[in-house]
């Protein structure tokens, strides 16, 4: 029997757009935990709202804010997109970036690359996994004679 989900095999830098889409985390649409019956009848999700958090919630920094889809006010109080740490990078500069051009410890491009233990800038799994904190740097010479 095939299971009921298919597992992320590599790094997110393969997976962050599927995720980010499929965790409607995407604004201005952060409707997540709001269900709607078939009838038009819409609800919040029974579980305790600590259960609340998406596959993206789990590996950047914690919950979301979450709004009503009818009206756009507030129901669940969490991090705006502008609160966790490099999100431009995230959602697209993770695409461009190397050791070379994010320069000593990835500053340039991120300054929350490898620390604090989030997941989606982790060394050798995160969405640029080839940028790390202090990466021993190589440089050569060519000597002409």
């Amino acid at each position: 029997m095939l299971p009921s989900y298919t597992p992320y095999v590599g790094t997110l830098s393969n997976f962050i757009a599927n995720i980010l889409e499929a965790n409607e985390t995407v604004p201005p649409y952060n409707y997540a935990f709001l269900l709607r019956t078939s009838a038009g009848v819409q609800y919040v999700d029974p579980r305790p709202a600590k259960y609340w958090l998406t596959e993206i919630e789990r590996v950047w920094q914690g919950a979301s804010a979450r709004y009503w889809a009818t009206n756009g006010t507030l129901f669940f109080d969490g991090m705006e997109l502008s609160e966790r740490s490099c999100a431009g990078f995230v959602y697209h500069d993770f695409r461009e970036s190397s050791p070379e051009k994010c320069g000593d410890n990835s500053v340039n491009c991120c300054d929350a690359i490898d620390a604090d233990d989030v997941l989606v800038f982790q060394c050798g799994l995160g969405v640029a996994p080839t940028l790390c904190r202090d990466n021993e740097v190589i440089t050569q010479t060519i000597v002409r004679d």
